[in-house]
């Protein structure tokens, strides 16, 4: 279930939406995540011999190797103790810069499934009741991120099958611009683009898809309204292109056609069809509608200053 917006998100003060927040893994988040490993390690614990908790040696070898990779430490330095270890790890989770916690998190999960293989049959059948919980372990995470609309997804070349690895939505430079493009519209003072724009960024960062296409639209369509006093974005756009703020005619064409797609699919602007539930929009096509069209008010504000447009 998609988690709901904040109140910051929902009044604008967050300034990008979720899946853009890159080197950003928020508390929720983490909180999540640190649970979902917490039960994984868990289910390795039980008494030795001598009656003190103790991880299974397999996965004491994945910790080991783990801690090992991390920190730069011999096998034999890293501790035996599994509440040590418990809080060592609950640290890195709830603590730690964002690259860590994905560092911690594709190690720990890169040696479980690597020392549990499937095909390492000297471990029996406990070997293929720890690969199950890894790959457990590995949706688990997948969940997490996409219910909490992170920058990053967690994904394989074979999913569920390892090796995992976090990948961003969006890159660095994209979510540069669409940040230096808000806060062009911040600064021309048109409330209504801004609008537009704080609502598509609430809608996308609470994974409703066909809700940010519409906002980011219509935050096209309020910019270009402000700049030509058009009512018809066709018209106003015509007027842009006469007036040399749309220097070439493609600029124009590209921007009706994107148009066109938010208008033609059903459930954004317009009713969904009797025979469907949801409009037929995911997360790409809600990102990438979002971040063209606050691109395009950015250029649109730009080229404004440029020249004088005439009602």
């Amino acid at each position: 279930m998609p988690i709901q917006p904040t109140f910051s998100q929902r009044e604008g003060y967050t300034d990008l939406p979720e899946p853009l927040r890159l080197e950003y893994v928020s508390e929720a988040l983490r909180i999540e995540l640190w649970g979902h490993i917490a039960r994984f390690l868990q289910q390795f614990i039980n008494r030795d011999i001598y009656g003190d908790m103790r991880f299974s040696e397999d996965m004491q070898r994945c910790i080991q190797a783990t801690c090992s990779r991390m920190f730069k430490m011999p096998h034999d330095s890293v501790s035996r103790d599994p509440q040590e270890l418990y809080n060592q790890f609950r640290n890195i989770v709830l603590e730690e810069e964002f690259r860590v916690v994905f560092d911690f998190i594709e190690l720990l999960l890169g040696f479980t499934n690597r020392l549990f293989s499937l095909g390492d049959m000297t471990h029996g059948s406990n070997s293929l009741y720890s690969t199950h919980l890894g790959i457990d372990l590995a949706f688990h995470i997948q969940h997490a991120m996409d219910d909490h609309v992170a920058a990053y997804h967690f994904t394989s070349d074979d999913w569920p099958m390892p090796p995992y690895r976090f990948e961003p939505h969006a890159s660095q430079r994209g979510a540069e611009l669409t940040l230096g493009a808000l806060q062009s519209v911040k600064e021309a003072g048109l409330q209504g683009v801004e609008r537009h724009l704080d609502q598509a960024a609430t809608h996308l960062s609470a994974n409703r898809w066909a809700d940010t296409v519409r906002e980011s639209i219509h935050s096209v369509e309020s910019v270009v309204r402000e700049i030509t006093s058009k009512e018809s974005l066709t018209d106003g756009l015509k007027t842009l292109e006469s007036r040399g703020v749309l220097i070439h005619s493609a600029l124009k064409d590209a921007f009706k056609k994107l148009y066109g797609y938010a208008s033609n699919e059903p459930g954004i602007r317009h009713a969904l069809d009797a025979t469907q539930d949801e409009a037929s929009v995911g997360k790409p096509e809600a990102m990438f509608m979002y971040i063209s069209c606050t691109a395009f008010v950015d250029y649109l504000l730009q080229q404004r200053d440029q020249y004088s447009v005439p009602t």
